[in-house]
């Protein structure tokens, strides 16, 4: 507001009245109209100290695990840069269209939705280098978290190693098209009986789960000369993030059920 609202200096308190909100790229935003007022507010220095202290702990969402022990429990995802700070998607989104550069990132994040959505079609076949075809995974994910969203492929061996099994032909693979579709169910949340079975959407419990993943973003170049921003919605121009790196995380009651074994 600073700059383009009168009489509001940077960096100055103040408290807003008859604001209204709005939603952009997933994230909840206040709109500030010519029917909005604002008046002067003394500094907080509790609020300070609460944000200082969660940019120190570099908590992405205030509904996000607090503790890397708490991240252990509820993810269902662990990743090879554990030691790599956490950055939010709306960061993500900020520094694609900054820098135009390809990067690579860790986030914290819920699944929300996936396509294709049927799951006999998340693997197709693809033609390889050498002219063969064979199967090959290929999805988007919807990701979110509180400051926005973005869609990110899994895709390849990436998927293959998130999902623990090679990519094949799920419509004559029932098994492991169940297994692939139960997982995606239990990364969004959706959780069957103690068998292990269920998961599906509509059916068991819901609970909220945060997963650890790796993205790294990427721009496509044009097929040919004739592509343009309009073509296919700015897709052959946009940012687009693929989840690589990622993998599942040992459940305890899999950890102690194999300790007993031994």
């Amino acid at each position: 507001l600073a700059g383009s609202v009168a009489g509001i200096q940077a960096g100055q308190w103040i408290t807003l009245r008859r604001v209204r909100t709005m939603v952009l790229l997933g994230q909840l935003q206040g709109l500030y109209t010519e029917e909005s007022r604002w008046s002067g507010h003394a500094e907080d220095a509790a609020l300070v100290a609460a944000a200082r202290e969660k940019a120190d702990r570099n908590e992405v969402s205030r509904w996000a695990p607090l503790t890397r022990e708490a991240l252990a429990r509820e993810s269902r995802t662990k990743t090879r840069h554990s030691r790599r700070p956490f950055t939010t998607l709306r960061a993500i989104r900020c520094a694609a269209g900054a820098t135009g550069t390809p990067d690579k990132y860790r986030v914290l994040a819920r699944v929300m939705g996936y396509e294709p959505a049927q799951p006999e079609h998340f693997c197709k076949k693809m033609r390889r280098a050498d002219g063969t075809k064979a199967y090959t995974f290929s999805m988007r994910i919807r990701l979110e978290d509180s400051t926005g969203e973005l869609d990110a492929v899994l895709w390849a061996k990436d998927a293959e190693t998130l999902f623990r099994l090679k990519a094949c032909d799920m419509r004559q693979n029932e098994q492991e098209m169940d297994e692939v579709a139960g997982f995606v169910h239990k990364l969004m949340g959706y959780v069957g009986d103690e068998s292990g079975h269920g998961g599906e959407e509509g059916s068991g419990s819901y609970k909220v789960a945060w997963q650890d993943l790796c993205l790294f973003s990427f721009f496509l170049e044009p097929k040919s000369s004739t592509k343009n921003e309009d073509d296919e919605g700015g897709f052959w121009n946009a940012c687009h993030f693929h989840i690589f790196d990622t993998s599942q995380q040992q459940s305890s009651k899999k950890t102690k059920m194999n300790n007993s074994k031994s």
